[in-house]
């Protein structure tokens, strides 16, 4: 199953985001996040909230993700334990497996368990191919990276997100 899809909902909760820094991309990146496991496109991840630096004693995750269909009240309660933890990276320059190796090496082993990439919103990421991104295969991650249960890749198009690449690891 795909980690996004196209179901529409016809009423979507504001993102709550109890992180009080985020870059404008993890914002933006984490809001278009809320409304795909909203609509129903993150299988059983069904709502995500952003988190702020400093948090968590597994290291400084972007995004908490909920396997529950929680309302805004219950998302501000910080102390509300995730079922994963997320963590963004938005890609600045082109080579895409260095991206995913350091992010899925450095992140994965300390503070979280999907990584989602973000390519084309800053630098030079958006000179990066949809096959490129498509070489990484599910071995690639199972073996590497052992703690990551998913790897995304999403492009960001002037402001529109769409799902390049959703690896189920487990």
């Amino acid at each position: 199953m795909s980690f996004f899809g196209s179901k529409s909902s016809p009423s979507i909760d504001k993102k709550i985001s109890v992180n009080r820094n985020p870059t404008p991309e993890e914002s933006q990146l984490g809001k278009w996040l809320d409304e795909q496991a909203q609509n129903g496109g993150m299988g059983l991840i069904k709502r995500v909230r952003g988190m702020p630096e400093g948090t968590s004693g597994a290291g400084n995750p972007d995004y908490h993700l909920f396997s529950e269909n929680l309302d805004n009240a219950e998302l501000q309660n910080p102390s509300l334990s995730p079922n994963l933890l997320g963590d963004a990276v938005v890609a600045e320059s082109n080579n895409i497996d260095n991206i995913v190796s350091n992010a899925a090496s450095s992140k994965s082993g300390r503070q979280a368990e999907v990584e989602i990439v973000e390519i084309g919103s800053r630098g030079r990421g958006g000179e990066i191919t949809n096959e490129a991104v498509r070489t990484w295969k599910l071995n690639d991650i199972k073996t590497t990276f052992p703690r990551l249960r998913r790897l995304a890749v999403v492009q960001n198009n002037g402001g529109v997100r769409s799902s390049i690449l959703d690896l189920e690891v487990r």
